[in-house]
C-alpha cells in the first residue's frame, strides 16, 4: 500500500525539523560541555594559584622547595576540601614529585604529558614572576587531558627569575561526565516532548492544507466536466457560446476566484490562478463556439 502525498509531505517535514533539533541539541550540548569544563579549568586555576603563590613566597625568603615540609599538609588538607580532586603534586624542574596527597607518589616522576605541558608553561613564565595572563595570581596555567581526570598546573618560579618546579592538581573527570549526562537527559527530555508537539502540528497542518487544496481541485474538476458536458450538448443542438447553460458552466470556473478575490485585499496564488482560468476559459469557449459556428455555416454553404 503506498503512501499518499500529504503524508509524504507531512513526513518529509518531521524528518526536517528533527534532524534540525537533534543537530541544535547536540551543539548545544558540546558548548555546555566545553563551557563546564573551561569554568572548572578557572576554579582548579585560582586554587593551584593560590598554593603557588604560598610556596614562592616561601621561596623568595631563601627556602629551598623540597624543604617545606608543610607543604605536605597544606596539600593533604586542599584535597579533604573537594572529594573530586584526585590528587595534588609538587614537583621539581626535572618532573620528579616532592609533595604530593598520594604519598605513594613522592619520588616518582610525573606523566611525560604533564612535563611537556609545565615546561612549555615554563619556559614562557620564566625570568616574568608574577606576569603573564592567567587566573588568580595572574600566571597561565597549564592544562592536560588525562583519560579519566583533568590537570590543570603551573610553574613556580622565583622573584630571581629561576624555575624551582610546579604545582598541578588532578580533578576527577566524572564530575564533568556526571553533570553533561544529567543534562543530556534532559535534553533529550526536552526534545521529546517538543518534537511530539510541533510533529501533531505538523500534521494537522499538511492535513488541513492538502485537504483544501483538493477541495479546489475537485471543484476545478467538476467545473471542467460539466463545462464539456455543455458544449457537446450545445454542438449536437446549434447553441451559441450566448447560451444560459453554456455561460453558466464557463462562467463557475472563475467566479469562485473572483469572490475569494473580492472578499479581501490580497489573494493567494492558487486563488489568482483561479481567477486568470475563469477569463481565459469564458474567453476559450466563446473562440471554440464562434469557429464551430463558422465551422457549420460553410459545411452549409457547400
Amino acid at each position: 500500500m503506498g503512501i499518499s502525498l500529504t503524508a509524504r509531505i507531512a513526513l518529509t517535514i518531521i524528518v526536517v525539523f528533527l534532524f534540525a533539533m537533534g543537530l541544535t541539541a547536540l551543539l548545544n550540548l558540546h558548548k555546555f560541555d566545553q563551557l563546564l569544563t573551561q569554568v572548572l579549568r578557572d576554579r582548579l586555576a585560582f586554587t593551584v594559584e593560590d598554593l603557588r603563590s604560598n610556596l614562592e613566597t616561601r621561596l623568595n625568603l631563601g627556602l629551598p622547595l623540597d624543604t617545606m615540609r608543610h607543604v605536605q599538609d597544606t596539600l593533604e588538607q586542599r584535597r579533604l576540601d573537594d572529594p573530586n580532586i584526585l590528587s595534588i603534586e609538587v614537583f621539581d624542574p626535572d618532573g620528579l614529585v616532592l609533595f604530593g596527597t598520594d604519598r605513594s607518589f613522592i619520588g616518582d616522576l610525573i606523566s611525560p604529558r604533564w612535563l611537556d605541558a609545565f615546561r612549555s608553561q615554563a619556559t614562557e613564565a620564566n625570568g616574568t614572576p608574577g606576569g603573564g595572563d592567567g587566573a588568580a595570581g595572574g600566571r597561565r596555567t597549564f592544562l592536560v587531558h588525562d583519560h579519566d581526570a583533568l590537570v590543570v598546573g603551573t610553574p613556580i618560579v622565583s622573584n630571581l627569575g629561576d624555575n624551582a618546579g610546579g604545582i598541578a592538581i588532578r580533578y576527577a573527570r566524572a564530575a564533568i561526565d556526571r553533570t553533561v549526562a544529567a543534562t543530556r537527559r534532559e535534553l533529550m527530555i526536552q526534545a521529546a516532548v517538543v518534537s511530539a508537539a510541533v510533529g501533531f502540528v505538523i500534521v494537522l497542518g499538511v492535513f488541513a492544507v492538502m485537504a483544501d487544496i483538493r477541495r479546489r481541485l475537485a471543484r476545478i474538476e467538476d467545473q471542467a466536466k460539466a463545462l464539456a458536458a455543455d458544449m457537446d450538448a450545445a454542438d449536437e443542438s446549434g447553441a451559441g457560446p450566448d447560451h444560459p447553460g453554456l455561460a453558466h458552466a464557463a462562467g463557475d470556473a472563475g467566479e469562485h476566484g473572483d469572490r475569494l478575490g473580492a472578499a479581501s485585499v490580497e489573494t493567494s496564488p492558487l486563488e489568482a490562478d483561479f481567477r486568470r482560468f475563469g477569463r481565459t476559459a469564458r474567453e476559450a469557449f466563446g473562440e471554440i463556439m464562434r469557429g464551430r459556428r463558422e465551422i457549420r455555416r460553410l459545411d452549409e454553404m457547400d
